[in-house]
């Protein structure tokens, strides 16, 4: 086999690996509410979720959003404490929402280290467009945070409806093995032709 065309057979493999990952990971969640919700909380600017982890550590989170208006844009903070001005720890990317309901998955940026059976705060900035709302329920409140609005008062009964957690490891996935062995024994039969008609 050329060895341009091996060099394609083994991009090809590492790409399709790369895809795989990052379209497939399983998220696993730490705390969550995640049971009926019963209302929608609305105007939204600076909203915050309030936690108590069983992990030492933190990639994603999970909201049930939609924006007011056409379209809203906002990021996740992760902050330390209970409310909406602790010392921020981690942030994800920007991510822009319609007015259709939708569960949103935000990435950090880095993982966040956390301290187990301590409290922080997941909260939702609007960076820009219109205000947004999250689904909320007075249900089955989470035992281990609350809601918290726009002006940092908190709702004892009150939840929105989240999930926090991480990815799982990286790991090559089975059809890029089997692409990678196919591009390593392509190469090695060629090999082995070229060393027969030489002799």
């Amino acid at each position: 086999m050329p060895i341009k065309l091996w060099k394609n057979v083994a991009a090809l493999a590492m790409g399709l690996g790369v895809l795989t990952q990052a379209h497939a990971l399983p998220f696993t969640d730490d705390q969550a509410n995640v049971g009926p919700t019963n209302f929608s909380g609305t105007n939204g600017e600076l909203n915050g979720q309030s936690f108590t982890p069983t992990s030492d550590s933190i990639d994603a989170a999970e909201f049930f959003i939609r924006s007011d208006g056409g379209s809203s844009t906002l990021h996740l903070e992760v902050r330390v404490g209970q409310g909406l001005t602790g010392t921020l720890l981690g942030s994800s990317a920007q991510v822009t929402i319609t007015s259709a309901l939708t569960l949103v998955h935000f990435d950090l940026l880095s993982p966040v280290t956390l301290t187990p059976g301590a409290l922080y705060t997941l909260v939702l900035d609007l960076d820009a467009g219109s205000t947004f709302a999250g689904e909320m329920s007075n249900l089955n409140p989470y035992a281990g945070g609350l809601a918290i609005n726009n002006f940092g008062n908190t709702f004892p009964n009150l939840d929105f409806w989240f999930r926090e957690g991480t990815h799982a490891a990286q790991v090559p996935v089975p059809p890029t093995l089997a692409l990678l062995g196919l591009g390593f024994a392509c190469a090695g039969w060629s090999r082995r032709r070229k060393s027969l008609a030489a002799v």
